[in-house]
């Protein structure tokens, strides 16, 4: 039972970015155990953190792609890499197309996939860094999943997570 996420704004404002994200990516079909434990795992975390939630959406966007199919390729560390969001891996050189990561989301992507949910809190990430990543992550999103479109949360989250 959810004890804390129906009565704080910020971890109410992140579970509805999720649910509106699984229901653009998921459809009905064979059961994925790994999956459901994942999601589990993110719901229960949220709801039981005392900590800053600022990131776990981001957290939270970055790691589902595993499940999906399309997880980023990046090296453990991409100091100065680009990453290029329709091959979905990093690349020494900005492609010449528009759909790609700065070196510097491109790092702040591989902490996402490094750090465990636990230690998100511990990123310090200004809010419009944290847009801009977003941004770009639901592009990447509209990259690999058909029909994705547009989402609306991110607007909630912005009002909440403004400082």
């Amino acid at each position: 039972m959810l004890t804390s996420i129906p009565f704080d704004l910020g971890k109410g404002a992140v579970a509805l970015f999720m649910a509106e994200v699984l229901r653009k990516c998921l459809h009905p079909g064979a059961e994925q155990p790994e999956l459901f434990s994942f999601l589990k795992k993110n719901i229960e975390f949220l709801d039981a953190t005392h900590q800053p939630v600022a990131h776990i959406h981001l957290h939270f966007l970055t790691n589902l792609t595993e499940f999906l199919g399309f997880q980023p390729q990046l090296p453990s560390t991409p100091s100065s890499l680009f990453f290029d969001l329709k091959e979905g891996k990093s690349s020494p050189y900005q492609p010449l197309h528009g759909y790609f990561l700065p070196p510097e989301q491109t790092r702040q992507l591989a902490a996402l996939l490094c750090l465990p949910i636990e230690q998100v809190h511990t990123l310090q990430w200004a809010a419009p860094d944290r847009k801009n990543l977003l941004q770009r992550l639901i592009q990447y999103y509209q990259l690999h999943i058909t029909g994705f479109g547009e989402i609306k949360t991110p607007d909630v989250l912005e009002m909440v997570f403004k400082s």
